[in-house]
């Protein structure tokens, strides 16, 4: 069924998105305090400019995530008929990929503004995130309407993408409506579902992010050079959601083709 296969993807997606979004500024502000040491980890003024850092790297994530969610879709074919290697489903996972990527470089940052760039990278697949698997679960309920009308009716749409009433003569206004609501409760059930999957993987990086914090602070190391350890417990949470990311770039390699294309 090709909204489970979605789902499945969404899961280890936002298994991989939710340690960005709860940890990414805390991650660039530690990157600050490795880069100017202070004798008073208290002082007001050092800990506003960790912050400042770390909001400054979200400020230029949007911006690039605006830019990216204008200039992707552009890319994109408008019909069967194009040979672009740019369908929806090679960018969903590329972005997937891409965001695996560029949290397994965060064991080479070193400064605030490494990890600003970072942080501002992510942008590219976040808006990507934001767009096609939710345009991919619109386009199967979609599809799925137009298959009940169909069956229920005995009556083929002209257009798909047209359809705003469709009724028998020989089905009665009661049986009508009927229909219709049920139609209505099957969309809103199946994006019901779609938004659990977004929802189960923030119980379980709450979960896993704590455990791997307490493992991390076990870990003792003289080489302070080395980006390992209890100073690091945050990066090794963000590389955890990138496995993950990996994992749903996998399984987007199986959803199935709903023929989903750019309106030119």
């Amino acid at each position: 069924m090709p909204i489970q296969k979605i789902c499945n993807v969404q899961f280890f997606a936002w298994m991989g998105w939710f340690p960005f979004l709860f940890f990414s500024t805390t991650w660039v502000a530690e990157m600050y305090a490795r880069t100017h040491p202070t004798e008073d980890p208290n002082d007001v003024d050092f800990i506003y400019k960790a912050t400042r850092a770390g909001s400054f790297g979200l400020l230029i994530f949007s911006f690039v995530s605006v830019a990216a969610g204008v200039i992707i879709p552009q890319l994109t074919p408008s019909s069967y008929l194009s040979n672009s290697p740019f369908t929806v489903y090679n960018i969903y996972t590329a972005s997937h990929i891409t965001f695996f990527i560029i949290m397994m470089t965060t064991f080479f940052v070193r400064t605030e503004y490494d990890a600003i760039a970072v942080i501002a990278s992510i942008g590219v697949p976040w808006a990507v995130a934001m767009w096609i698997p939710f345009a991919l679960v619109g386009e199967f309920v979609q599809k799925e309407s137009v298959e009940a009308i169909v069956e229920n009716t005995h009556v083929r749409p002209i257009e798909d993408h047209d359809i705003e009433h469709v009724s028998s003569p020989l089905i009665t206004t009661d049986e009508q409506n009927e229909e219709e609501e049920e139609e209505e409760f099957d969309a809103g059930m199946i994006l019901g579902v779609h938004n659990m999957y977004i929802v189960f993987p923030q119980f379980v990086i709450s979960i896993v992010s704590s455990i791997i914090f307490k493992l991390v602070e076990n870990v003792n190391t003289n080489d302070e050079d080395v980006v390992i350890g209890k100073n690091d417990s945050v990066g090794w949470v963000l590389r955890f959601g990138g496995v993950m990311s990996l994992v749903a770039a996998v399984l987007s390699c199986y959803l199935i083709d709903l023929r989903v294309y750019r309106q030119a």
